[in-house]
């Protein structure tokens, strides 16, 4: 006769009316934010394949894409930037900020979700980001493109900006979240 083992995230019952964290509810928690992590890793490969396939696309590609996002975005940039005054330039050098931005927002909540918030892994992170920079302009020379310092600069402005926008929003959630809770850490 087997044993009857409890599902691996049930809690034992508590008669007690204070919220009593047990191991196996520190476990599922445990549980949820690596399957978590785990897939926002994929989301930074599907991220990084999105980003190195548009690099890869020869120069016609390329401008009949931005021609047709600049459709899109245009009314939106005009309200910024005046009617008229959005160019493919300005869509391409957008494009470069928002991919990376996302990245960014991707790299910090891996940081979070794993918490591992220290100075050095942040760190890392953005190195992380700006090796992706790196390598999104070296991809281009292989589509006779021409790769700039400058993209890789806007490239990395948005990675940072991306990380610096979720570790803000985590402070302050785990700031008023948090308040008044107890860590139920062992000490």
């Amino acid at each position: 006769m087997k044993n009857h083992q409890q599902p691996k995230c049930e809690v034992s019952h508590n008669f007690t009316k204070q919220k009593v964290r047990t191991p196996m509810k520190i476990s599922c928690r445990k549980n949820a934010r690596k399957a978590a992590a785990g897939i926002v890793f994929v989301l930074i490969l599907l991220t990084l394949a999105f980003i190195w396939s548009n690099s890869l696309a020869s120069q016609d590609v390329s401008g009949a894409k931005s021609e047709s996002a600049m459709q899109y975005v245009a009314p939106y940039v005009e309200i910024i930037v005046g009617a008229g005054n959005v160019t493919e330039h300005l869509v391409r050098k957008l494009a470069h900020i928002s991919e990376f931005g996302a990245l960014g927002c991707e790299f910090a909540l891996l940081c979070v979700l794993r918490r591992r918030l220290r100075p050095q892994s942040v760190v890392n992170a953005l190195f992380a980001g700006l090796a992706a920079a790196m390598a999104d302009e070296a991809l281009q020379i292989l589509s006779e493109r021409g790769p700039l310092v400058g993209d890789i600069l806007l490239d990395f402005s948005g990675c940072t900006a991306g990380m610096v926008f979720v570790l803000c929003v985590h402070a302050l959630v785990k700031r008023f979240y948090g308040k008044g809770r107890k860590s139920y850490r062992a000490k």
